[in-house]
């Protein structure tokens, strides 16, 4: 498990997205180019999720439902207003998730994230202090996860 994934990782938040870049490194340029993508790299990290399919179920759900872009534009931004060369990115890696041999997979997937994930993002969220910031300002990046976790009351859901 990686640290940043611990709920008390003491790593700030920029190194935390060094260690994620360190793991997905194909990321960190479209991160570097697409607010919406440190965005969402952000939740990863803060959330505590990883890039399986069921991680990224999570940071989708958590970017959606616990940060304050909410759903309608979470959605819009990604699908909609986001430019080819990321359009063409997130294609490229949805074809892993996305395969004919995946559905029985996909089809799980989308039961728990209904049926168990969602519930539990949900009553997380009841607890939080306010939402997540989704475009956060840059002084975050120097606070230490552990810390942006109480100051926002985070909870890790898996």
């Amino acid at each position: 498990m990686a640290e940043y994934m611990k709920a008390d990782c003491t790593l700030t938040l920029s190194e935390a997205l060094d260690e994620f870049y360190g793991i997905n490194s194909e990321f960190r340029y479209f991160s570097e180019k697409f607010e919406i993508m440190r965005g969402h790299d952000a939740v990863h990290v803060l959330f505590g999720s990883d890039t399986s399919f069921m991680g990224e179920a999570i940071a989708d759900l958590r970017s959606m439902f616990s940060t304050n872009i909410g759903a309608y534009q979470y959605i819009k931004t990604y699908l909609l207003d986001s430019d080819d060369e990321l359009k063409a990115f997130l294609k490229s890696i949805s074809k892993d998730f996305l395969s004919f041999k995946k559905i029985p997979i996909l089809i799980w997937a989308l039961f728990y994230s209904t049926c168990i994930l969602l519930p539990r993002i949900w009553l997380a969220n009841r607890s939080m202090t306010k939402r997540w910031d989704y475009f956060f300002p840059q002084s975050y990046m120097n606070e230490r996860l552990c810390d942006l976790r109480e100051k926002y009351n985070i909870t890790i859901v898996r």
